[in-house]
């Protein structure tokens, strides 16, 4: 159980209450790295939650031949986030301590029992969690997985609504999109409801739209939850495809929550007549 002065410091923490950050310590431990210790490792399952306390490490992983450095993390940096969704995951890359220092770690299991237990405060972490999307996107090597991850940690979130203004912003302004889109799935219903839009001509009709789950864009992505990328010249070969709400390009990626499509995001037009 980490000091509750030492967590209520930790950024992502500080603005919690007395009585959350005791609830919230009870799940966190501290402990000693040294310079040139793995926190973990390819294959290895990301079922650990890491906040950097002092020290330096770097995210490493294999592009072409060689080992590159995706990414350095400076005291208060997170990694992992994910672990608090899906524990279960492996990790795709290596993170290295560069100096000796300390990490705050939560076990994902601990965790997903504690979302239970006090799911308000479990929900605040995660909307913390989320409102760092910007800083992460922009160091993020794979900017579409970065979307991916962020999505699970979104679709765990007790409020989808309140954070699907938050979530397309963001987006729009790192991915450079010209149009984004929020929606959710209501299969025992057999439609597909746009929560919110964005750089449409007709937000507000967009807004609040119904869809049958036979779509062919969003309704593909809860059939096949993988990324799905429409390019500007399978959009002008495939009629089908000119659904209301679509794009001459679009990228969309599930939101997954407990193996469970719960919703989707969808970008479309990306600046500068560029494909995605």
């Amino acid at each position: 159980m980490i000091d509750l002065a030492r967590l209520h410091a930790i950024p992502l923490f500080a603005d919690f209450t007395g009585a959350e950050l005791t609830v919230i310590a009870q799940l966190a431990t501290e402990r000693a790295v040294s310079a040139g210790e793995a926190l973990f490792k390819p294959g290895d399952a990301r079922r650990t939650f890491v906040i950097l306390l002092s020290g330096q490490a770097q995210i490493l992983g294999v592009y072409g031949n060689e080992v590159q450095v995706f990414s350095i993390l400076e005291p208060n940096d997170f990694a992992v986030e994910v672990a608090l969704v899906d524990p279960t995951l492996k990790h795709e890359h290596s993170c290295q301590m560069i100096a000796d220092g300390s990490v705050l770690e939560v076990d994902g299991k601990l965790f997903a029992d504690f979302r239970k237990r006090v799911p308000d405060v479990a929900n605040r972490i995660y909307e913390k969690i989320i409102l760092n999307l910007t800083d992460r996107l922009h160091h993020a090597n794979n900017k579409l997985m970065t979307i991916y991850m962020t999505g699970r940690i979104a679709a765990t979130y007790g409020n989808l609504d309140h954070l699907s203004d938050l979530l397309l912003d963001t987006i729009l302004g790192i991915v450079q999109a010209k149009r984004a889109l929020f929606a959710t799935y209501l299969p025992l219903e057999d439609k597909v409801i746009i929560r919110d839009a964005k750089g449409y001509r007709n937000n507000q009709e967009i807004r609040n739209l119904s869809i049958a789950m036979n779509d062919p864009i969003l309704g593909t992505l809860y059939r096949v939850p993988l990324e799905l990328s429409i390019s500007e010249d399978q959009y002008h070969a495939e009629k089908a495809l000119h659904t209301p709400y679509a794009s001459r390009n679009m990228l969309g990626t599930p939101l997954v929550a407990r193996d469970r499509v719960i919703g989707a995001i969808l970008l479309g037009d990306k600046t500068g007549h560029k494909a995605f």
